[in-house]
């Protein structure tokens, strides 16, 4: 018998089809829980059979669930990537969308992430379901990279040639997909240029944000970084710290328009993230110099700043903790920090009143943390995960090899 939802999680990872479906019957709202419905989605892929799949969905479980916050990606994304083909063609045939997510990062997007591994079997599944073998993306060296540039990069030529066959072709301007970006987002900023104009009003705002950035924490180098990026709207700048005080990454742009958030939470629908590295993080302002160890900070303040918007969704108030895959990756090569904890304060220091808002814009942290760290905050609570946290302590400021609160 079925009394909690740790022994329901158990019962769909050991394939008791029988015990879960009665206990589903038995709680017929369960799954219009999204927490529950999303974690038992996930288990079904990570530890299930396809006859549980079959059960859940029966029950009322979303196919296509995703957790903007979390996880940036749906079932069968999560199949594709533990080159779970049996689960993956299950999923296609039972409707799963091909394009579950809006990528933040290559391996986001079904071909190329089937192609990375070398999984012959699952790029020619997506293939013949009709999944787009042309998506290209910009690394951040500058250049473009596809789904045929990975497998012929790796030496999979088996999987480069499915990918001929099916009409791939080497990377180009115009298939371009801006990370964090739909297609079609893309395609619009390309044709409006809302890409990189601007009104008055939210040019004087950015003045606003930099002006008080450099009130409380150093002057604002004159020259955006966005300079190295592609032109998407949204700046990331930097404020030199001062006498030992930590360097800081901040975006303008992510507060022109609101994020969706519910009804009773406008407080928190103007937003713009910060970041603090510490004094010596070199060479920020050239950009010519930089290397994977020091770029990545700037590739991710700026992804996280186009989720909320490109995914018509918030960052769900006070704090918000999101993940960079699914299981999560390292940021960057010289840390094993892989998720991101986002933190709005009710502070002087992180809010900004701007002109034309009815409310005030908050200044989110964004704190890196573990693997471990997010799931203890899955698991335990918000509390918990605060203690342990602060008996590190673990500070606003970036330390790459931090102790671990969760070990």
């Amino acid at each position: 018998m079925i009394e909690s939802k740790d022994v329901l999680y158990d019962a769909i990872g050991a394939g008791d089809t029988n015990s879960v479906s009665e206990f589903l019957a038995s709680n017929p709202d369960f799954m219009s829980d999204f927490e529950s419905m999303f974690n038992c989605m996930f288990g079904v892929v990570h530890w299930g059979s396809v006859e549980m799949l079959d059960v859940l969905l029966a029950h009322g479980a979303d196919i296509n669930v995703m957790k903007p916050k979390i996880f940036h990606f749906g079932p069968l994304m999560s199949a594709v990537d533990k080159q779970n083909i049996t689960m993956a063609e299950a999923l296609i045939g039972r409707g799963a969308r091909l394009r579950s997510g809006i990528p933040k990062q290559c391996g986001e997007d079904l071909v190329f992430s089937a192609a990375q591994t070398g999984n012959a079997a699952i790029v020619k599944l997506l293939i013949d379901a009709g999944a787009d073998v042309h998506c290209a993306f910009r690394t951040d060296s500058g250049g473009l990279i596809n789904a045929l540039g990975i497998a012929e990069r790796e030496g999979f030529e088996d999987v480069a040639g499915l990918l001929r066959a099916a009409g791939c072709h080497e990377a180009t301007e115009a298939d371009l997909v801006e990370l964090g970006l739909a297609a079609e987002s893309v395609a619009t900023m390309r044709e409006n240029g809302t890409g990189t104009q601007i009104s008055d009003l939210d040019f004087e705002n950015h003045e606003l944000i930099c002006d008080h950035m450099s009130q409380y924490f150093g002057p604002v180098v004159e020259e955006s970084i966005q300079e190295i990026l592609p032109a998407t709207g949204i700046s990331v700048n930097l404020c030199r710290g001062e006498d030992g005080k930590p360097n800081v990454l901040f975006t303008t742009g992510m507060s022109d328009k609101p994020m969706s958030v519910p009804k009773g939470e406008e407080n928190f629908q103007y937003a713009e993230l910060m970041f603090e590295l510490p004094s010596d993080w070199p060479l920020l302002d050239q950009p010519s110099s930089m290397t994977d160890e020091i770029f990545w900070p700037i590739s991710w303040i700026r992804q996280l700043a186009h989720y909320p918007h490109a995914n018509e969704s918030w960052l769900t108030g006070e704090y918000c903790v999101i993940s960079t895959d699914d299981p999560p990756k390292a940021l960057g090569p010289n840390t094993e920090l892989s998720c991101f904890l986002l933190i709005a304060q009710c502070d002087p220091r992180t809010m900004v009143a701007l002109k034309g808002k009815s409310h005030p814009c908050h200044l989110y942290r964004v704190v890196p943390i573990y693997t471990e760290e997010r799931d203890l905050f899955l698991k335990s609570g918000l509390d918990i995960f605060w203690d342990k946290l602060s008996a590190v302590p673990v500070g606003f400021t970036l330390e790459v090899d931090r102790p671990n609160a969760a070990k």
